[in-house]
């Protein structure tokens, strides 16, 4: 199949500059203290990637990110996505099982989970218990279900990422959806090939909560909708912008030859469950 490259416009200089700084900031953390992430190899190409989520996987972030990854050479790429589902037990869906059916399938050199937007109102546990997010139990016990989950899957893969919740001013996500993501960095951080990617910084102007930031083009665009957690169109597309240098970083993503530039893409496979 025919494939074409990604039309790709250079953001304003200051946008760029105040997103190099962010990453570099970001870096620098993950490589000190007690994250334990060291330098390594780039994984070269071919490269296969399996994406897994709930509905943020879903939405126009996921599909971006997808987009991305298809328009480069030698790159494989299945997106699958349930919404309503995640990582706390609380939801009637396995994502260990179905993780693991797409492993066997796929063979993926990276696995991206983006998981925890539905993960914050309880812990279920197998005993049928629930944990709720201010019992002070939800941490640890959260932690132990993200943790099993990149334990099993992490020596399976060359790269697994694991995104964090973007910034958001819900008044009830606000304040957890921080603290999930303080888990999937701590997690990360005991395995040599996870990563912990981080929107929250990214999808803030200045540290601070913006329905509205600029494009590639300089250009304001309504990021959020409604429910201030969903990405819109653009948003996605802006989000994914700002994460692209983490996936960068590690992954040989050559650009599409020029010669294709005007073809069609190579399609993602997408799978809604």
């Amino acid at each position: 199949m025919k494939r074409r490259s990604l039309t790709r416009i250079l953001p304003a200089k200051s946008i760029v500059t105040g997103m190099i700084l962010v990453l570099l900031a970001s870096l620098t953390q993950c490589a000190s203290g007690d994250l334990k992430n060291p330098a390594r190899t780039k994984v070269e190409g071919p490269i296969r990637i399996v994406m897994v989520g709930d509905s943020m996987m879903g939405g126009f972030f996921g599909k971006a990110l997808a987009e991305e990854f298809a328009s480069r050479p030698d790159v494989f790429v299945e997106r699958d996505y349930k919404i309503s589902t995640g990582l706390s037990g609380l939801h009637p869906y396995d994502w260990s099982a179905r993780t693991e059916e797409l492993l066997r399938r796929h063979n993926p050199d990276v696995l991206i989970a983006f998981y925890g937007a539905n993960d914050t109102l309880a812990v279920k546990e197998k005993d049928g218990k629930n944990y709720m997010f201010h019992n002070p139990e939800f941490r640890t016990r959260y932690a132990r279900h993200v943790n099993e989950y990149v334990k099993r899957f992490a020596p399976r893969v060359k790269r697994l990422y694991l995104i964090g919740q973007p910034a958001t001013d819900h008044r009830t996500f606000s304040v957890r959806y921080p603290v999930t993501n303080d888990i999937f960095r701590e997690v990360c951080s005991r395995y040599p090939n996870a990563f912990y990617v981080p929107s929250w910084e990214h999808t803030t102007i200045n540290g601070i909560y913006a329905l509205r930031m600029p494009d590639r083009n300089g250009k304001l665009q309504k990021v959020k909708y409604e429910d201030a957690v969903h990405p819109t169109p653009a948003g996605g597309i802006i989000m994914k912008d700002a994460l692209l240098p983490y996936f960068l970083s590690e992954l040989d993503l050559k650009d599409a030859p020029l010669d294709v530039a005007q073809t069609e893409a190579k399609p993602s496979v997408e799978k809604a469950n």
